[in-house]
């Protein structure tokens, strides 16, 4: 009997030490398995689709498409206004620069934007990010889709055709007195970009597509990129589902490009759009704290000031 008791203790034993050690291989598994990611500096800048798709029916959520509207018509988020920003962004007169606040909001007005509205921008590219640019300095609640169009339709959310339009006229202004910062702070101009190229003290990034910025093709009088600029496009910054690289992925992508956190960063394309979409993933992605968006290519080239053809 004393035997039995014995060999029962034993085998007790060794099943409590097996449980043990298979717990302990389970936790070294997980923990391997899962490990931790560094955050982005501005989380809260981007929404995802499965965040989106529960406010789309609030009446205060405004979600612009920023694509054009023959692109728009054939499939959207559902509720969603058309807000072409090739069309409405650019200035009239001037090449490449960004269109005034006062007829922007005027064309916000018209669209149903109001003051109060947290604002959603998309598109399936970069488009979205020249709105985000403006509405963020204007201290609007705006966030971006993580994805745009593309990653909403791959998790298998709807999308209506046709248009949808506001039932009102929105009252949104804006005006000097509610940039979050002063305008300097944010922009650039040329004779002080050109001091950043001649002297080498800061990084210059040339958002347009490659061979825009080697000169091969581009507007005539615009071709070629500023002295010493280094080239950078949208698409090397996010995922096959368009979704944004992660925060490590991105640092190491502008290490390797020669771009420190700890340098004055300007950036420009030919259009608001390209250089807006570089400028959010530097300034609220990665949190670089000395950004500044350079909207006057064309005036730079037209003062022939150093550039390279």
């Amino acid at each position: 009997m004393s035997m039995k008791k014995n060999l029962v203790l034993v085998l007790s034993i060794l099943l409590v030490l097996l449980l043990l050690a298979g717990c302990q291989r389970e936790t070294y598994t997980d923990i391997s398995a899962s490990p931790k990611t560094e955050p982005y500096k501005h989380p809260e800048t981007l929404i995802s689709p499965e965040e989106l798709n529960p406010l789309l029916k609030k009446p205060n959520v405004t979600i612009i498409d920023t694509r054009p509207l023959r692109e728009y018509l054939q499939g959207h988020i559902p509720s969603a206004i058309c807000f072409p920003t090739a069309n409405f962004l650019r200035h009239p007169q001037i090449p490449g620069k960004l269109i005034d606040p006062v007829p922007l909001g005027i064309h916000l007005r018209r669209a149903g934007v109001n003051n109060t509205d947290h604002i959603i921008v998309y598109s399936d590219n970069y488009s979205h990010a020249g709105l985000w640019f403006y509405l963020n300095n204007f201290t609007r609640q705006v966030q971006i889709l993580n994805g745009g169009l593309t990653k909403w339709q791959a998790e298998g959310y709807p999308v209506n055709t046709g248009q949808e339009r506001k039932p009102y006229v929105g009252d949104i202004h804006l005006t000097g007195d509610k940039l979050v910062k002063p305008l300097e702070d944010i922009f650039t101009a040329p004779p002080y970009v050109r001091d950043i190229a001649v002297k080498k003290e800061g990084i210059i990034i040339d958002a347009r597509p490659a061979e825009e910025y080697l000169g091969e093709v581009g507007p005539p009088g615009m071709r070629g990129h500023i002295l010493g600029a280094i080239n950078v496009t949208w698409d090397q910054l996010v995922n096959e589902d368009f979704t944004f690289k992660t925060a490590p992925e991105l640092r190491k992508f502008f290490q390797a490009k020669g771009v420190a956190p700890d340098q004055q960063i300007i950036v420009y394309s030919n259009t608001p759009l390209e250089s807006s979409f570089v400028y959010f993933v530097l300034d609220k992605l990665l949190g670089y704290p000395d950004v500044k968006f350079f909207d006057a290519w064309y005036y730079y080239r037209v003062a022939e000031f150093p550039h390279a053809r």
